[in-house]
């Protein structure tokens, strides 16, 4: 493979596309007027379905199952004992999505100590 330098945007966005052979990689600017980037307002929209679990630091080993839809099984360690927790307060409906959140632009003092 040749090396390339990445100079611009354009160059670091074709980087990313051809870095899987499948181009699953799929690079989004977040200035592309084609293609905005939007930020949802997840806490929001995930605490009308789901349980906070409390304590969650103290867990390491987590898995779920299609047979119990909202119930997440936890582990301290490896060889601990499973325990399990019904997180789901109520289904979401299907295609039901969170609003979209307004992140405001970064000062330019901000951007300037970011660039350097």
């Amino acid at each position: 493979m040749a090396l390339m330098y990445a100079e611009c945007m354009e160059d670091i966005a074709y980087t990313v596309k051809a870095s899987s052979r499948s181009r699953h990689n799929i690079p989004q600017r977040v200035n592309d007027p084609s293609r905005p980037v939007m930020f949802l307002n997840w806490k929001t929209f995930l605490e009308n379905y789901f349980k906070l679990l409390k304590n969650i630091t103290k867990y390491y080993h987590f898995r779920c199952t299609a047979d119990e839809p909202g119930v997440l099984i936890c582990r301290e360690f490896c060889d601990s004992e499973e325990v399990r927790f019904n997180l789901l307060k109520a289904r979401p409906e299907a295609g039901c999505l969170p609003t979209v959140k307004f992140i405001p632009p970064l000062d330019h003092l901000r951007q300037w100590y970011l660039y350097e």
